[in-house]
């Protein structure tokens, strides 16, 4: 790769409807303004083409105050997670934010979960109701199964959620073994490019074999691993044998929070400190394969589905 400073595109150049080019123009840097910044300048006659046949647009973006002329939520000009609370609501009574502009750049399942959050808020405010709490059921899932398609399974749970430790388990599915499918493309000749007619749809989308392969790569984040301590004998055999390293036997000291409650943090660490141990799991990097449950002795280990029974 090759990389080019102080340099901003111009133009970008074509030849019977393709990308032949893009010109840029060099920069310097200027004197320093009132706030000490020094701003590009373009130098004449610096022009220069790198020659290209496809072209990338990538602009850095940020978020923008125009939603708010009258400064109804923005205060002191800052856009983020200070104008929101952990309702998503503002200081202005009747004003809820959603999705980048109310927390950090996330993704568009954050988004939308956050559009959902808010329907509830705002449908409860104007009920004059307390928000309904969300309600879930876990549903222990067997770690023996077969190898299955993402039909309907047990209680409604897709077949591929629930063969899914069998497959980690015994075929070695750790979900990165199978690459994303890439959707087919329109060809550049048939793409309407610097015609007078709409261009046209690129990407024709998925067959329904690539779809379910791609489907197949789902990191089955809604099943996970529950520990009994009633019955868990500390015999460390789950954690020799998780793939990840995702699971820590610990002393009781190194615990930081449970249940943010500090009191029993410190009376965990303290009556326990010589005769117990915590077992932590770092969910983020389990791959669900279910070792550690086929591996448990006493069945202290289970993979369990969660899933909401009441909507938002």
């Amino acid at each position: 790769a090759e990389y080019h400073f102080l340099a901003t595109p111009v133009r970008i150049l074509g030849r019977a409807g393709r990308v032949t080019g893009v010109e840029f123009v060099r920069n310097e840097l200027g004197a320093p303004d009132a706030t000490g910044r020094r701003e590009a300048v373009a130098v004449p006659g610096s022009e220069f083409v790198i020659a290209s046949d496809l072209v990338i647009v990538a602009i850095g973006q940020r978020h923008s105050a125009d939603f708010d002329p009258e400064g109804l939520v923005i205060r002191d000009g800052k856009i983020g997670p200070t104008m929101v609370g952990v309702d998503l609501g503002t200081a202005h009574p009747k004003i809820w934010l959603a999705g980048d502009v109310a927390a950090k750049p996330r993704n568009f399942i954050s988004a939308i979960a956050d559009g959902k959050e808010v329907a509830a808020q705002i449908d409860a405010k104007l009920r004059g109701i307390r928000p309904a709490e969300q309600e879930a059921e876990l549903i222990p899932l067997p770690i023996e199964g077969s190898w299955s398609s993402l039909s309907r399974g047990l209680d409604g749970i897709a077949g591929w959620s629930l063969s899914t430790p069998s497959r980690r388990l015994r075929r070695n599915d750790d979900y990165l073994s199978t690459p994303p499918p890439m959707p087919p493309m329109l060809p550049l000749s048939e793409r309407g490019i610097g015609g007078t007619s709409p261009a046209p749809e690129v990407e024709l989308g998925l067959s329904e074999e690539a779809a379910l392969a791609g489907a197949s790569r789902c990191l089955q984040c809604q099943l996970n691993i529950f520990i009994d301590a009633a019955s868990c004998i500390l015999c460390n055999g789950c954690v020799e044998v998780c793939p990840q390293r995702c699971i820590e036997m610990i002393a009781p000291e190194r615990v930081a929070a449970i249940d943010d409650d500090p009191e029993l943090t410190a009376e965990v660490a303290i009556n326990y400190a010589q005769r117990g141990a915590a077992m932590i799991i770092d969910e983020e990097a389990c791959i669900r394969c279910g070792r550690c449950v086929d591996r448990c002795p006493t069945g202290s280990l289970t993979m369990e589905h969660f899933r909401p029974v009441t909507p938002l």
